[in-house]
């Protein structure tokens, strides 16, 4: 004898109720991980970041080709700590030449570094170090590099 059959509900979640499902697991994770680490507490106020340029400005080298140095930045939090993880964002802005990734991230030091390769123009030629305040969002120009192409 077989077992009676039921019909299966054919009942889904809709995207919002899934959507709502993972916000409440993620704040009851984040409320147990807060509530086994007394260290780990919400700022105070939102965490300010710097982005100092470090090295590699002001070279100079025949055009179309890489700059002998990388370029360099430093990330640093409002307490002058180093930023590790933190993706800047390096775009030339003129002068038609090229950067190797266009995206780093700083490693454990803050430092995050760039290889530039000058565009066909002689004379100077700039490039900037972008990046958005993962706290604030805000998008920001940090630093500015010049480098001088010649023949």
């Amino acid at each position: 004898m077989q077992p009676p059959s039921f019909p299966v509900p054919r009942w889904r979640p809709s995207a919002r109720r899934v959507a709502l499902g993972v916000v409440a697991i993620v704040v009851g994770l984040t409320a147990v991980a807060c509530a086994s680490d007394p260290s780990a507490t919400a700022p105070a106020t939102t965490p300010r970041i710097s982005l100092s340029v470090v090295g590699g400005n002001s070279q100079t080298a025949p055009v179309n080709t890489m700059l002998p140095q990388p370029i360099r930045v430093q990330v640093l939090d409002g307490s002058g700590h180093p930023v590790p993880n933190f993706v800047v964002n390096f775009v030339v802005t003129s002068g038609g030449g090229h950067v190797f990734g266009g995206a780093e991230q700083t490693n454990s030091s803050g430092y995050a570094d760039e290889r530039w390769t000058l565009g066909p123009q002689v004379g100077t030629q700039t490039l900037e170090a972008r990046a958005v305040n993962s706290w604030t969002g805000v998008a920001a120009s940090y630093g500015k590099f010049t480098a001088t192409a010649t023949w």
